[in-house]
C-alpha cells in the first residue's frame, strides 16, 4: 500500500513558485533551498542525475545545467506537469512516480540529489533501498533537510504538518549510515541577515509551539523578531501607499540583490546552529576531498534572474 504520508502529501502539495514570494523569510528560505541545488551542481558535472521530488523543476534546472543528462521526478502530477512547460524547451525528463518504485533500472544514476524530501518519509527502507538500487556502486546520493536543531525542542513533534520527522545531525547520519557505506554531513551557513531571518523565523514559530494558547500572536511576536531594516522598509513602503493597495505592494530589487550579494557555504563543525543540513552518501567509500572543498567554500548564490522576482507585502 503506497504510503499514507506520501498520498496526503500529493493531495495537498502545492506548486513552488520561485518567481514571487508573500514576504521576506519566503525568499531567504529559498535561498537556502537553491543554494543547495547550486553546490549539487558542482558534484553533477557530466553525470546522469536523478532530482528526486523535483516539485517544479527549479532545482532540476540548475542540477541540469552541469549534468550530461538528468531526469526529475515527483510524486505529484500537477508539479510534473507545470515543470514539463517551464522548461518545454531544455532536454530534461519528469516523471510521475508512485511514491513506492522508482521506474528505472538497477544502476541507472551517477548522481541522486533529493531536496526536502526525507523528512516526509515514514518508510526509510523502502525510499532509501529504491535509491541505492537505481544508484551506480560508484555513484553518489545527495540528501537536504531541514535542521531540527533550530526548529524543535527535544521531543517536540514537527511542526509543519507535512513532515513526518526532523532530523538533528546526529540523528541523520545515523539514519543514513544503516544503508550507505560512506556518509559525510554539513550544515549550512550564510552571512547575515540570511542567518539572523531564518533563525529569527523558526525560533518564533518553535516559541509558539511552546505556549499553543498564545499562538494567536505569533504574528506580533515576528514583527518583534525581524531584523530592524525589514520592518523599518515595510513601514515606509506601508506610509506611502494607501490601506486598499497594501496588500499588493511589490517590493523593488534592492532586498533581492542585497540578498544575492551575501555568502552562504557548508560546514561540517557548526551543525547545531545550522539553518539546513545536507549528507552526502555512497555505496562505496568513495567521497573525496574535491567534494568537500567545494561544499565548504564561500560562495554567492547569483542569479541572472534576480530583476524578475517580485516579494509581496503581507503585513
Amino acid at each position: 500500500m503506497k504510503d499514507d504520508m506520501i498520498k496526503f502529501h500529493v493531495d495537498h502539495q502545492s506548486e513552488i513558485n520561485v518567481d514571487e514570494f508573500e514576504n521576506k523569510e519566503d525568499f531567504v528560505l529559498y535561498l537556502i533551498h537553491a543554494f543547495a541545488y547550486l553546490k549539487a551542481s558542482m558534484l553533477a558535472r557530466e553525470k546522469v542525475v536523478l532530482d528526486l521530488g523535483c516539485n517544479i523543476g527549479y532545482g532540476t534546472e540548475v542540477v541540469g545545467s552541469a549534468a550530461k543528462k538528468i531526469t526529475g521526478v515527483d510524486v505529484s502530477p500537477s508539479s510534473i506537469e507545470a515543470a514539463k512547460r517551464r522548461y518545454a524547451d531544455r532536454d530534461f525528463d519528469f516523471m510521475v512516480i508512485d511514491g513506492e518504485t522508482l521506474p528505472f533500472d538497477d544502476n541507472s544514476f551517477d548522481m541522486i540529489v533529493s531536496c526536502q524530501v526525507i523528512e516526509h518519509i515514514s518508510d526509510y527502507d523502502q525510499f532509501l533501498y529504491e535509491i541505492i538500487r537505481v544508484l551506480k556502486p560508484d555513484g553518489i546520493v545527495c540528501f537536504t533537510t531541514p535542521n531540527a536543531a533550530i526548529r524543535l525542542d527535544p521531543g517536540m513533534e514537527p511542526w509543519y504538518e507535512f513532515h513526518v520527522k526532523e532530523f538533528t545531525a546526529p540523528d541523520l547520519s545515523e539514519t543514513l549510515k544503516r544503508y550507505f557505506s560512506s556518509v559525510a554531513v554539513y550544515g549550512l551557513v550564510a552571512e547575515d541577515p540570511i542567518q539572523s531571518i531564518e533563525r529569527n523565523r523558526v525560533t518564533a514559530i518553535k516559541n509558539s509551539m511552546r505556549n499553543p494558547e498564545a499562538s494567536l500572536g505569533l504574528k506580533e511576536r515576528v514583527k518583534k523578531l525581524l531584523p530592524s531594516f525589514v520592518m523599518d522598509g515595510v513601514r515606509g513602503m506601508k506610509k506611502k501607499m494607501s490601506p486598499e493597495s497594501a496588500q499588493n505592494i511589490i517590493f523593488d530589487s534592492i532586498f533581492v540583490d542585497s540578498m544575492l550579494k551575501k555568502r552562504l557555504w557548508y560546514s561540517d563543525d557548526e551543525l547545531e546552529s545550522a539553518l539546513d543540513l545536507l549528507a552526502i552518501c555512497s555505496k562505496q567509500d568513495v567521497i573525496k576531498a574535491d567534494v568537500h572543498r567545494q561544499l565548504c567554500e564561500r560562495q554567492l548564490l547569483g542569479t541572472e534572474r534576480s530583476s524578475s522576482i517580485k516579494i509581496r507585502q503581507n503585513e
